[in-house]
């Protein structure tokens, strides 16, 4: 089935140079906009993203000259290793507790690998295989992203059932929605009001006559009516 576009609580660009830097200050709206993203964050190039962690990845071959017996402990402790900057300062002080008097982990023996936070993915970009940047999407699911997401199901459904009625954009409808899940349900009404402002919805109520409708979002039965208030009104 057609999966659910959520809106991205953020996209992180971490940009290599000052054009991407004025690119994406120029163009935030728009790229929201396409991405739909709730928040563009730009990290300029002297800057690191404060959220990325770094590991080690080791080289036993590089190791096992340099640290003999010990190179096995020596690996695991660079590998399981988390610091904030890839530095081999910053590697050295991480695995202090394993290295003897005199001894440094050198460029040859590590090479280091950025750690995104849980939900987060990047991505480089740039052209012909220039790289300009890492674009970061922070798609961590919370129950405000769900129900904006919900809510935006709904009114995609309800403007085709509007179109079914060959409706004008202005027309002023009564709503029944029945959702078979109390947990998206709940979500769902929590943006009522956003609802209602964008299918013209001036009534929700239980609709006996109008056009009615039974849908599956991702597994979750929805059963929608709708019925113009001027046909309501006129039976009345």
């Amino acid at each position: 089935g057609r999966k659910l576009r959520w809106p991205v609580p953020r996209v992180v660009v971490a940009a290599d140079d000052q054009r991407v830097v004025d690119a994406v200050e120029r163009h935030t709206g728009l790229l929201e906009d396409r991405l739909n993203a709730r928040e563009i964050e730009l990290v300029s190039p002297d800057d690191r993203w404060g959220e990325l962690n770094y590991s080690a990845e080791a080289d036993m071959s590089k190791l096992g000259p340099e640290f003999g017996d010990r190179a096995g402990r020596v690996m695991n402790a660079l590998n399981e290793a988390r610091i904030d900057e890839p530095s081999l300062e910053a590697i050295e002080d991480a695995v202090a507790d394993v290295l003897e008097a005199n001894e440094e982990i050198t460029d040859e023996m590590v090479s280091f690998v950025t750690q995104t936070p849980d939900g987060v993915a990047g991505t480089a970009f740039g052209t012909d295989g220039d790289d300009r940047g890492v674009a970061y999407v922070d798609a961590s699911l919370t129950a405000d992203i769900e129900s904006e997401g919900y809510a935006r199901e709904v009114i995609r459904r309800v403007q085709e059932m509007r179109k079914d009625l060959d409706l004008d954009v202005e027309e002023r409808i009564a709503l029944d929605l029945e959702i078979d899940d109390d947990r998206v349900a709940d979500l769902v009404a929590d943006r009522e009001d956003l609802i209602s402002e964008e299918v013209r919805a001036d009534e929700r109520r239980a609709v006996e006559d109008g056009h009615r409708k039974e849908w599956d979002v991702e597994g979750v039965t929805m059963e929608i009516a709708i019925e113009p208030l001027a046909a309501a009104e006129a039976s009345d």
